[in-house]
């Protein structure tokens, strides 16, 4: 009997063992931050100007083809003054509070921004002709567990 209860107790440490190895955390992996780096624009201004609200802020950034773009993330704090304003407007004549680059994968990851308002301006890393896109997002505990899936336009 004990020698029974003992292959059970081992067989559900194993099981909880190889769930815990197969669980994944958010990677924020090629997320880097660098100031060095600005969201490269072409030439149409594209924004959305509801607020996306998320518990955090992640995503893909891709070309309609759905190929990865490695992309400049720049983020702006909106202020309660500014949230009816559009997201590009809001960004005109304001340094960003943090910049990061996404992966080879297009990926990313903002760490670390507390719970507010924020706009991000989304542009090619490069001189490939894409336009930005500027998107307003809340971040708040209350908020949507999505991805946010980005699409970047080719300029004209």
């Amino acid at each position: 009997m004990v020698m029974k209860i003992l292959f059970w107790q081992l067989f559900f440490i194993f099981l909880l063992f190889t769930f815990a190895l197969n669980v994944k955390a958010q990677n924020c992996k090629g997320s880097k931050s660098d100031n060095d780096f600005q969201a490269g624009c072409a030439n149409l201004v594209n924004e959305i100007n509801e607020f996306n609200t998320l518990k955090s802020i992640k995503g893909k950034v891709t070309a309609l083809t759905g190929e990865a773009i490695l992309s400049a993330i720049e983020v702006y704090e909106v202020s309660p003054t500014e949230k009816d304003l559009g997201a590009y407007d809001i960004v005109q004549n304001k340094s960003p509070i943090k910049k990061i680059e996404t992966n080879v994968n297009g990926e990313f990851c903002l760490k670390k921004l507390p719970a507010g308002f924020y706009v991000l301006k989304i542009g090619s890393n490069s001189l490939s002709g894409f336009n930005c896109l500027w998107i307003k997002v809340e971040l708040s505990k209350k908020g949507s567990k999505k991805s946010l899936e980005i699409e970047l336009t080719p300029g004209i």
